[in-house]
């Protein structure tokens, strides 16, 4: 009677504590090497936005809702901002490089956005990031996308967002 109603459920208790350790350890042997690739990955981000820069510095910016991170260059070539704002489909990660008040750079980096409408703010080949080059805060002559509106407007905000940061900072 032992065997047949209570050695299954114990057996499968026990390989699943078995599992559930082995892949709490492979996860500690990992996640160092994954920190470094994703800390890899924003460096060579931020340089390519801000290219002018030797290297970055995390700075800290108080009281700015959704700014994610701040980086100030170190030879004060000017600043990357990391933002999220709300878009069509859930949030939209924000990467705004910053130098004398104009932009320099922009990259959606993160989104869920609908493929081939809300996507396109991301697309290099639509082109629709370059238009923020070079342009101040007031973001005068930067136009939406037509089809892609909850997008284009949560990339705006971004934007202002980063603004908003570097003016605490500069």
């Amino acid at each position: 009677m032992f065997k047949k109603y209570f050695y299954p459920p114990i057996a499968l208790t026990a390989v699943c504590v078995i599992i559930a350790f082995m892949l709490s350890a492979v996860n500690n042997f990992t996640k160092p090497v994954i920190e470094a690739g994703q800390s890899s990955e924003e460096d060579m981000a931020r340089s390519e936005l801000l290219p002018e820069a030797d290297r970055f510095e995390e700075i800290e910016v108080e009281g700015i809702e959704n700014l994610l991170s701040a980086y100030k260059a170190e030879n004060g070539a000017g600043y990357v901002f990391t933002v999220k704002a709300k878009g069509f489909a859930g949030d939209i990660v924000v990467l705004t490089a910053i130098s004398d008040g104009k932009i320099v750079g922009v990259r959606m980096t993160e989104h869920n956005e609908t493929s081939g409408y809300g996507s396109r703010a991301a697309d290099d080949n639509y082109d629709y990031t370059s238009q923020y080059k070079g342009v101040g805060k007031e973001l005068e002559g930067v136009k939406i996308i037509s089809g892609s509106t909850y997008t284009s407007r949560a990339f705006e905000k971004a934007v202002k967002t980063a603004f908003d940061a570097y003016g605490r900072v500069e």
